[in-house]
């Protein structure tokens, strides 16, 4: 399944998530992050297993991170067919373009993941480590692979 998740703050449990379907290329867009009212992150879970979904969902999900957050990738160190960079590339190659950022590993839940403690020092300085811009890419095929749930 395809789909990321927002907890609203109000309303019970069973009102306070909401489903977006969708491949990121369709989902992972200012429209949807106004419609679902995303502003704040602090748990991220990441799970695509091709670098131009990362490459979509990192930028997202960094424009909403709060202080620190808890950021989950699920298929790290995962390569496709193509033989490009998954996860664990991209996330290196996006810290050096956010060095705002800090990230501290944390103990998995399973070999194949990762999890990191993010520091965002942006926060604190008065900055965005995210453009808005930097998420838009062209749809493409690799781009429909993969989920986030948020």
């Amino acid at each position: 399944m395809r789909a990321q998740l927002h907890r609203s703050s109000h309303g019970d449990a069973e009102h306070r998530l909401r489903l977006a379907t969708g491949w990121f290329n369709e989902t992972l867009t200012e429209e949807m992050r106004g419609s679902l009212a995303l502003q704040k992150a602090r748990l991220i879970m990441i799970d695509c297993d091709d670098h131009t979904p990362s490459r979509l969902a990192l930028p997202f999900a960094c424009r909403s991170l709060v202080e620190e957050a808890a950021i989950f990738f699920d298929d790290w160190g995962w390569t496709g067919a193509d033989q490009i960079a998954g996860q664990k590339e991209k996330f290196a190659s996006f810290l050096r373009e956010n060095p705002r950022l800090r990230p501290i590993e944390l103990a998995s839940y399973r070999p194949e993941a990762k999890v990191f403690h993010v520091i965002n020092t942006s926060i604190q300085a008065g900055k965005t480590p995210c453009p808005v811009g930097q998420s838009s890419a062209p749809p493409g095929r690799s781009e429909r692979k993969g989920r986030q749930s948020s």
